[in-house]
């Protein structure tokens, strides 16, 4: 009688969520095909879940209670996918899997953080053992041809250009951003692991780590950008304003369960802690025994958890170095879900999901003074003052506006690579963004024009163009010949230059030469006539602006008197 009524219970959540799903996006409108250039791969957060978890069936993370949002941008004509990281799980982890799914291949944690982690978890008193290699995506690659290129013996010998824009909620914009970090610099402790391996098994260092620690990748070739949707780039105060990190896990869970419903909860949500010996095999009672084994074991206690890796303390460590590639397009969108009182905190705002409303309230009054943010490169940028009050139930504003250190702007309707884009603040709490869970006050239509407002920024660089500086030209006939001699300078970023020529300085001008030099002849001219010149500076993605214009007329009195001194020299 027990089974058959959980077999009831699941069955009327998964009717109930299907047509939260199904109902929501049946108006589809025309699709867009202009737009997929890029494939697009969502990043969620913390408890969140993708396309390779069982959850996905009855309820979407990229959407939640307001639709499916990866249907949507498919009818859109978008190519969308949705990866499954650890919930849990360090951003490290995280990075690991999301690279693994993207490149179908085996879940490589690398060998040095498995050594850091195992001795991390001893100090603080934790039985937990952290295995180097996880779950195999060999025969489902989350899309195709990304990534490196494998000879039939398994050796890597390019890689696909192909890029793909990211786009991280909440944990998921730290991760993306570490990612793209990882895909430039690998690690230099995997590589210096890799190495000792190699000196005593024999054969190529690179054998014997993940081609995601080694480096020298070129991200830019294979990211075209990054979107932080209320991303924690920064820690969040949600850690430490809340006394008990084990109790913010166990009532996050909670509160999933109870939207979702906890007997489907725990048939269908997967904590992916493989690589720690915590898998579904034999836990008839999966999500409790988890919770209650990282409990016993001081799981939370340790470094290598997204609990720490949230808190101000562990983003400080976690994104020193990060960068902005010149040629990675940043997007940032941060959220405020409370007001100012009168005793100058911020409360949360009466639409913000119940289970934020205590977080948010912790958030809106703490202030530390004494605790330093640093940027990227180490330096202290601000500490815990009233600037960070605001939040979205989770998220400082603050923190979700832009990576400390990096080069930013507000949004101008322009965009721009190799800088953090902020956005407007939206009046959203941390759920609102990917649709809401049991939140009557969101709908369809924003969830709908929200993403469409997304997409439309990350569509806004595919037609950008980055100017080259216009050269400088000057033209001369020092040969005293028919000929006129061009030169000009250099410019950085120019692979090549397009010579361009008119009999009158507002005519038509005609390609005369692409030379990769500064300088150039030309033969042709006629004795007697002036002759235009400009020049273009070009790449192989864009141009310059034209040069000045620079003119000369091919006298003959000067090639008459080169002839007459030459033929008076014969004779003298």
């Amino acid at each position: 009688m027990k089974l058959g009524k959980r077999i009831l219970s699941a069955v009327l959540v998964l009717v109930l969520c299907f047509s939260l799903t199904a109902m929501a996006f049946a108006d589809e409108t025309e699709q867009n095909s202009a737009y997929k250039q890029y494939t697009n791969v969502f990043v969620h957060g913390l408890f969140g879940w993708g396309s390779y978890d069982d959850i996905s069936s009855v309820l979407q993370y990229w959407g939640a209670t307001s639709g499916n949002v990866m249907s949507y941008l498919a009818s859109e004509g978008y190519d969308v996918h949705a990866a499954s990281v650890g919930p849990i799980s360090s951003c490290w982890d995280r990075c690991c899997e999301l690279y693994a799914q993207l490149t179908g291949t085996v879940t490589d944690y690398g060998a040095a953080h498995v050594v850091k982690s195992n001795a991390d978890f001893a100090s603080a008193g934790s039985s937990i053992t952290h295995e180097r290699f996880g779950r195999d995506y060999s025969d489902m690659p989350l899309i195709a041809g990304w990534g490196p290129i494998y000879d039939d013996n398994g050796k890597v010998i390019g890689w696909y250009d192909n890029k793909i824009n990211l786009i991280g909620h909440s944990f998921g914009g730290p991760t993306i951003t570490m990612f793209t970090q990882l895909l430039e610099y690998g690690d230099e402790a995997e590589r210096e692991a890799a190495k000792a391996e190699a000196a005593v098994k024999g054969g190529d260092w690179y054998d014997y780590c993940s081609p995601l620690f080694w480096g020298n990748h070129n991200a830019e070739k294979l990211i075209n950008s990054l979107t932080s949707l209320a991303g924690v780039l920064n820690g969040t105060t949600f850690i430490d304003s809340c006394d008990d990190s084990t109790e913010i896990i166990c009532s996050l869970a909670m509160g999933l369960a109870n939207v979702i419903g906890p007997t489907v909860f725990n048939d269908l949500y997967d904590f992916q802690l493989d690589q720690f010996g915590i898998t579904k095999s034999g836990n008839p009672d999966y999500c409790n025994y988890t919770l209650d084994l990282l409990r016993a074991v001081k799981f939370l206690d340790a470094k290598d958890n997204a609990i720490y890796d949230l808190s101000i303390g562990g983003c400080n460590e976690l994104k020193q170095g990060w960068k902005c590639f010149d040629h990675i397009f940043y997007f940032a969108y941060p959220g405020c879900a409370t007001s100012e009182s009168i005793f100058g905190t911020q409360i949360p705002n009466i639409d913000i999901w119940d289970l934020f409303i205590p977080f948010s309230t912790f958030m809106g009054a703490y202030t530390n003074p004494n605790e330093i943010v640093l940027d990227i490169y180490g330096n202290p940028y601000t500490s815990i003052t009233k600037e960070w009050l605001p939040n979205d139930g989770m998220v400082n504003t603050i923190t979700a506006s832009y990576v400390f250190g990096c080069g930013q702007k507000p949004y101008d309707g322009k965009v721009e690579p190799g800088m953090w884009i902020t956005m407007p603040t939206y009046g959203y709490d941390h759920m609102d963004y990917i649709g809401g869970l049991a939140d009557v006050t969101q709908n369809s239509w924003q969830t709908k024009a929200f993403f469409d407002d997304v997409m439309k920024n990350i569509n806004a660089t595919y037609s950008y163009e980055e100017k080259l500086d216009a050269p400088e030209l000057s033209v001369s006939n020092v040969n005293y010949s028919s000929s006129v001699d061009l030169e000009w300078n250099s410019v950085d970023g120019a692979t090549a230059y397009k010579i361009y020529r008119a009999s009158s300085k507002n005519g038509s001008y005609s390609l005369l030469k692409t030379t990769s030099g500064t300088s150039w002849r030309d033969y042709s001219p006629i004795l007697g006539r002036t002759y235009y010149y400009k020049v273009v500076a070009v790449n192989d993605n864009v141009s310059s602006e034209y040069s000045n214009v620079a003119s000369l007329f091919v006298t003959y009195s000067k090639y008459s008197t080169y002839v007459a001194n030459k033929i008076k020299g014969l004779f003298s």
